[in-house]
């Protein structure tokens, strides 16, 4: 099952001027590493990527998961950092591609609109996105919170309900919720029993009864 797609941002594509390049990628592909030397921005034309962030620990903490039309790279290429985050593919997909000459001629041409396409990209390329979305309230509340917006972001309706077709593990979803594996599998599980959603084969979940999901995202 993939991804609808979604058009990508015209404000970034017409700011940077044609494409120098196009990645294609395929699931559990990795586009960049962490602490790698950031030299080109990508624009997310279809798929979806999760950025995942490495701790001294050995423990990875998936930061935030970025779908189509959204600017990746352009705060560590200007700032000529290296990426604070591995990329990796979820899904099949396709990103274009532009190096730092190209950002700067564009910032040259146009400050102010890149100034405002780099404040959209800014939250994707240094915050904690999801994690810190999600960060308040019980784990049922937060849990809730993160596949209302995940399936507003990548999901499709059908007559059943609504279809969440990203093969995230449990842990990624903890990750992303901010609490253990076993309270996500709880919670989960008790939704399954009262019917509130359901695991279909490939990870996907189905949201079978989202006004309840509304009512426990409201707290």
């Amino acid at each position: 099952m993939s991804i609808p797609e979604r058009p990508e941002s015209p404000d970034a594509a017409a700011l940077l001027g044609p494409a120098e390049g196009e990645l294609r990628f395929r699931p559990g592909e990795t586009l960049w590493r962490q602490d790698q030397g950031c030299d080109q921005v990508l624009l997310l034309r279809t798929g979806v990527l999760k950025r995942v962030r490495s701790w001294d620990s050995g423990r990875q903490t998936l930061i935030v998961l970025c779908g189509p039309g959204e600017l990746l790279g352009a705060v560590p290429l200007l700032g000529r950092r290296a990426w604070s985050d591995s990329g990796h593919a979820v899904t099949l997909g396709r990103a274009a591609w532009w190096g730092l000459d190209a950002v700067l001629r564009a910032q040259t041409r146009d400050p102010l609109a890149m100034a405002e396409l780099l404040a959209c990209s800014q939250s994707a390329d240094g915050a904690l996105g999801s994690v810190q979305a999600h960060a308040d309230g019980t784990v049922s509340t937060r849990t809730a919170r993160l596949l209302l917006d995940l399936v507003e972001r990548f999901g499709m309706a059908d007559e059943r309900g609504l279809l969440l077709p990203l093969p995230l593990s449990r842990g990624e979803l903890a990750s992303m919720v901010g609490c253990r594996v076993e309270s996500v599998v709880r919670v989960l599980r008790s939704w399954v029993a009262d019917g509130v959603l359901d695991t279909l084969p490939g990870g996907v979940l189905l949201l079978r009864a989202p006004q309840t999901l509304r009512e426990l995202a409201a707290g």
